[in-house]
C-alpha cells in the first residue's frame, strides 16, 4: 500500500513538473499573459520604407478593371469607307475594336487597314496607347455583346474576366 502511495506521488509531482516546465518560455520574459501590442496585418502591404502601399495597389486594381464604351472613337472608325461596322472598348489606355469590313475587303484585315484604324482610335482619345484591332467573327460578336452589356450599366465586375480571357486569346501576341 505504501510503495502505491509513493508511486501515485512521484508520478504526480512527474506530471506538475513537465506541466510547470511547458510555460516558462511563453510571452514576454517568461510571462504567459504577455499583453505587449504588435503590429500585425494581413491586409496592408509595406514598402521598404514601412509606407502602406496596400491603397496604392486597389487603386492600380480599380483601373485595371476600367472598362469603357468609346463611341466617339467607334464612329471615327464607322466613317471609313473600307468599314462596314465597328465598336471600340477601351480598358485602361488600350482600345479593343471589333471591325466588320465592306465586302469589297471581304473580311480581310491588311496591316494597313490596321494602321488606318488604330490612327482614328488614337485621334479620338489621346490618352490611348495601344489599339489592337481584329475582325474575328466571334471576337465581333463577344464585343457586340460587352458594348450592349456596358451601355446598359450591367456591372463591369460580371464581364471583365471573360473579357480578358477573350482578348489574350485573340491578341496572344500583344499582352
Amino acid at each position: 500500500m505504501i510503495k502505491k502511495s509513493l508511486f501515485v506521488a512521484v508520478s504526480f509531482a512527474t506530471i506538475l513538473s513537465l506541466f510547470g516546465c511547458n510555460t516558462t518560455d511563453q510571452g514576454k520574459d517568461g510571462l504567459i499573459n504577455d499583453d505587449t501590442v504588435r503590429n500585425v496585418s494581413y491586409e496592408n502591404e509595406m514598402d521598404n520604407n514601412m509606407n502602406d502601399v496596400t491603397q496604392e495597389k486597389k487603386r492600380d486594381q480599380y483601373a485595371e478593371s476600367r472598362m469603357e464604351v468609346a463611341n466617339g472613337a467607334a464612329n471615327r472608325v464607322n466613317a471609313l469607307s473600307e468599314v462596314k461596322n465597328a465598336n471600340v472598348v477601351i480598358m485602361n489606355r488600350d482600345a479593343y475594336v471589333a471591325a466588320v469590313l465592306e465586302d469589297k475587303k471581304k473580311g480581310k484585315l491588311t496591316k494597313e487597314m490596321e494602321t488606318k484604324i488604330a490612327d482614328e482610335v488614337k485621334k479620338s482619345n489621346n490618352n490611348i496607347q495601344e489599339v489592337y484591332v481584329s475582325t474575328n467573327p466571334d471576337f465581333v460578336d463577344r464585343m457586340n455583346s460587352y458594348v450592349n452589356k456596358l451601355e446598359d450599366g450591367y456591372p463591369i465586375t460580371g464581364i471583365i474576366n471573360e473579357f480578358n480571357e477573350v482578348v489574350r486569346r485573340v491578341f496572344p501576341n500583344n499582352r
